[in-house]
């Protein structure tokens, strides 16, 4: 059913990998696995169709005043992904992460109503996940960061997004915004890993400039972007099993905060069917601008009230 479809299985190995795969071949029968990493592992190897190992880039830190703030895995993301697009040999593709399992069932409920979507050329459709996938209009007010976890859309067009090479490792690109530490925001380099994966992309495959990470003047063409091009799903639609994340999808009292913060500060895949209808665009923003105030006001109270 599923003999045009590519998925890239890609990041670093986890002791969960082996039944990913299996699920994927229960989700997408007749698909082609591309596992890619910068380990072998012979075991997964007997699994996959074709198994793509890439030097190690090694993680990208995030610097302020010559002192390391954090290190993050954006350029082994890069070399990963990429590697294992160009090794794929079907039309559509699917970019995924290794340690990241899901609903086999649900998973195919998804397949079945999305891979369609995708398929014309002309259109340049993208799938991608609401969680990360920030509102603009609030806290940091960083543009065009769309998630990272799952990529789905024509093979063709995921290699024209992704960087062809890693991100410079420049102390102009390692630091720290001096916006991002006056309001103590968690620490980006000069853009965010969200961010850099996709702005060479969104310049070259559809003419949106970001200058900043944070840059107003793109915005508006950004939404109007996403509106056309990118559709924006809960990752619950697949059934997404990741301990570490569930407390943003499940209200629990203990991480109320951070459940409510999430709901205000992501575009959700409501937020992306407006903005997906010319007519209630501006709903949508206005929408978007009504959550970031509410996101802003509660970030404020909440500091005030901590200091």
């Amino acid at each position: 059913m599923y003999e045009n479809l590519t998925v890239i299985l890609q990041g670093a190995l986890s002791p969960g990998t082996a039944n990913i795969i299996a699920n994927w071949r229960a989700s997408a029968k007749g698909c082609e696995i591309v596992l890619s990493s910068w380990v072998h592992d012979p075991e997964l190897a007997v699994l996959v169709d074709s198994y793509v190992v890439s030097s190690d880039p090694g993680a990208f830190p995030v610097m302020h005043e010559g002192e390391i703030l954090r290190t993050e895995n954006t350029n082994r993301q890069i070399v990963s992904s990429v590697a294992g697009i160009r090794n794929a040999t079907r039309e559509i593709a699917i970019k995924w992460r290794t340690d990241f399992d899901f609903c086999s069932t649900l998973m195919s409920e998804f397949l079945s109503h999305y891979f369609p979507l995708v398929s014309s050329k002309e259109e340049k459709k993208l799938v991608v996940f609401s969680i990360n996938s920030t509102n603009p209009f609030a806290g940091a007010g960083l543009v065009a960061q769309l998630s990272d976890w799952m990529y789905l859309g024509r093979t063709d067009l995921l290699l024209n997004l992704l960087p062809a090479t890693s991100i410079p490792v420049t102390p102009e690109n390692l630091e720290v915004p001096p916006r991002v530490m006056a309001e103590r925001i968690f620490p980006i380099a000069r853009f965010s890993a969200e961010q850099w994966m996709l702005r060479e992309g969104f310049s070259r495959v559809y003419g949106l400039e970001i200058n900043r990470f944070d840059d107003p003047d793109a915005i508006a063409p950004y939404l109007r972007l996403v509106g056309k091009n990118i559709l924006i799903i809960n990752p619950r639609m697949v059934g997404l099993a990741t301990a570490k994340y569930d407390y943003l999808f499940e209200p629990r009292l203990s991480t109320l905060r951070e459940f409510i913060g999430f709901r205000l500060s992501t575009i959700s895949q409501l937020d992306s069917m407006l903005l997906g209808t010319a007519l209630l665009r501006p709903l949508a923003v206005g929408l978007l601008k009504c959550k970031g105030l509410v996101f802003n006001l509660y970030k404020f109270v909440m500091t005030r009230l901590r200091s």
